[in-house]
């Protein structure tokens, strides 16, 4: 088992994901650009045009929001090769699915929903011996 996991039940790995997350990312992206040019509001072309939106259109903002876990890129992410190889040093012999992925969309100076690393993992569905895997989109 990993040492790192075994002390602190959290570890920080480096992944050779970064071009598909790159491509889901970019998926995010054109999900908001749809909700917001399908309802005639502009363009969503980055980051602060997303949060802008959430701000000034937040139904519309969570209508794309929702959306985002279906994509079958987000899912896939859990079948790497290299998160499973790390999942397995933590002594889980057998990873499945509990659930569709969870996706938190915290956002700049959005305190009250702020969490410390990991600390909303016991909000998911699962077993005590379930995973979270974090990965920042920026």
């Amino acid at each position: 088992m990993n040492d790192g996991y075994k002390k602190n039940g959290v570890i920080l790995i480096n992944t050779d994901l970064e071009n598909k997350l790159r491509n889901i990312r970019i998926q995010f992206l054109k999900i908001f650009n749809n909700c917001s040019t399908f309802n005639g509001l502009k363009p969503i072309k980055n980051d602060n045009d997303v949060v802008e939106f959430r701000k000034k259109n937040h139904d519309l903002w969570s209508s794309g929001f929702d959306q985002l876990r279906f994509l079958p890129d987000v899912s896939s992410i859990a079948n790497e090769p290299c998160i499973i190889e790390q999942i397995k040093k933590c002594g889980i012999k057998f990873p499945v699915f509990s659930d569709l992925p969870l996706i938190r969309a915290d956002h700049p100076n959005d305190d009250a929903w702020i969490r410390h690393a990991h600390d909303d993992a016991e909000y998911f569905q699962g077993s005590l011996n379930a995973v979270t895997v974090w990965i920042p989109l920026q």
